[in-house]
């Protein structure tokens, strides 16, 4: 009997939402710069001559590499990138949690503005979960010969 969900199913699925998710992430953030780099001093973890560059080199690095992960093109390292923001992310957020601090995401520019950090940290660490997962599914998958 064959799964309802195949494997490749699933990866394909997690590759392409989670990519989607990333460049609509960089996109939302591209628009308003200034906002964004507002929203990583909330977190009060960078200095602030970082803020600017921050804010300029991040949201690209989120669209290049959901655009790379969903095309199937260095799939790997585009996946690798995404969980390493996701990790920030969640550092990021967690720190500010257990500080108190009064902190939007700033994960989706002003698009999701109004989300509570618990609510934002959930989210990231369920794209946190499903990218190791595909990460694991492609170290795991039987190799085809050459």
């Amino acid at each position: 009997m064959r799964p309802l969900l195949s494997t490749s199913f699933v990866s394909t699925a997690i590759r392409v939402v989670i990519g989607g998710i990333f460049i609509y992430a960089g996109i939302m953030k591209m628009k308003d710069p200034a906002a964004f780099a507002k929203a990583i001093e909330s977190f009060r973890m960078v200095p602030r001559a970082v803020l600017p560059p921050l804010a300029i080199i991040l949201p690209p690095l989120e669209m290049l590499a959901g655009a790379l992960w969903i095309v199937n093109r260095a799939s790997v390292a585009a996946a690798t990138t995404i969980l390493g923001l996701c990790v920030l992310f969640a550092v990021a957020l967690g720190s500010a949690i257990l500080r108190g601090l009064p902190t939007s995401c700033g994960c989706f520019g002003a698009a999701l503005d109004g989300s509570s950090p618990k609510v934002a940290l959930l989210r990231d660490l369920f794209f946190t979960a499903a990218t190791a997962y595909w990460l694991v599914l492609q170290h795991c998958a039987p190799r085809k010969a050459p």
